[in-house]
């Protein structure tokens, strides 16, 4: 890179943010089941499990419960009123970055949420890497943590981000919005394909009013997400499906492909390139045999998501099944 087109360094100060965590703060609204219908409704899970009394206490989970990968949406704050609360990386100002993008995240579910609970949040800045040149620009990745408990302040669940904070490039003619490097951390992480046994495809149509469903049904309103004219002068082709909305969609293919009664324990997801209205997302995976693992009967899954533009998120599930 040209030195004058150089970010200003990290600080000191950076430092002092990693590892420090937040006040825990409250979930603006307890577990509850309309959230979770407008959630089944945007990946159109059929699951009863979620909703159905009668069929969940035929299962060894005993009671209706909120999908596992709504994790992160209990803790999405009211855009009105603006909330007090400040989480770290609000507090984390990088010299010269602009526009944050999601590029990993995973998620873990210690046990189900059921309705009615309230949960509190902590997060945290875990690590801050050195500075990096993507296809979008220059900037950093940092990765955060959150951490759910509910109100017996036991752990329910944990989130990890994986984040690109950058400014963006300046070139002429439309950029990609995914970055070469997510790109390669993906493979680096080992998202590939096992040689076992594969799964029947998955599909979604992503319409313009799905794209609606997921900023409503995930409560994020990043304007990527919404907003076509900050999405291209950001880079991007077009509004494009967030995080939150690629992991609804996993853990619908999680119940769909091992029974309405599999519960998901871990799912992990790299971004590849983004997944714009009006594309066919397809989840594609294969899985290994079943392990034992601390009394719990667990499969391990790894596929990816793709539209017609090519391979798009790369997913791993763990996901525990009965006899």
């Amino acid at each position: 890179m040209n030195q004058e087109n150089r970010m200003p360094e990290l600080t000191a100060e950076h430092s002092t943010l990693i590892g420090k965590e937040s006040a825990p703060r409250p979930a603006p609204y307890a577990v509850n089941e309309a959230m979770a219908r407008f959630w089944c409704e945007m990946v159109e899970d059929p699951n009863p499990i979620y909703f159905d009394e009668g069929y969940a206490r035929s299962t060894w989970l005993e009671e209706p419960f909120a999908p596992p990968a709504m994790l992160f949406t209990w803790g999405m704050q009211p855009v009105w009123p603006a909330s007090q609360s400040e989480s770290m990386i609000a507090r984390l100002q990088l010299p010269g970055c602009t526009t944050t993008l999601a590029v990993n995240a995973t998620q873990e579910y210690v046990a189900p949420l059921r309705y009615g609970e309230r949960l509190t949040i902590t997060n945290q800045i875990a690590s801050i890497g050195g500075e990096k040149t993507t296809r979008l620009g220059t900037g950093h990745f940092v990765t955060t943590l959150d951490t759910l408990r509910n109100q017996d302040d036991a752990v329910v669940g944990t989130h990890s981000f994986t984040l690109f904070m950058y400014g963006a490039a300046k070139e002429d003619g439309r950029q990609e919005h995914q970055a070469k490097e997510s790109g390669a951390r993906s493979r680096e992480a080992g998202h590939g394909v096992p040689a076992d046994e594969a799964l029947p495809p998955i599909t979604l149509l992503l319409t313009l009013r799905r794209a609606i469903q997921a900023v409503a049904g995930t409560r994020d309103y990043y304007p990527f997400h919404h907003d076509e004219k900050f999405a291209r002068e950001n880079g991007a082709e077009g509004i494009f499906f967030n995080t939150m909305f690629l992991q609804g969609f996993a853990g619908r293919c999680a119940t769909e492909w091992f029974g309405n009664d599999a519960f998901l324990r871990r799912l992990e997801i790299a971004m590849r390139g983004s997944n714009y209205v009006g594309r066919t997302l397809t989840a594609e995976a294969r899985t290994a045999p079943v392990r034992l693992e601390d009394g719990r009967r667990l499969v391990d899954v790894e596929g990816m998501l793709s539209t017609e533009d090519g391979p798009t998120t790369g997913v791993k599930w763990v996901i525990e099944v009965q006899a």
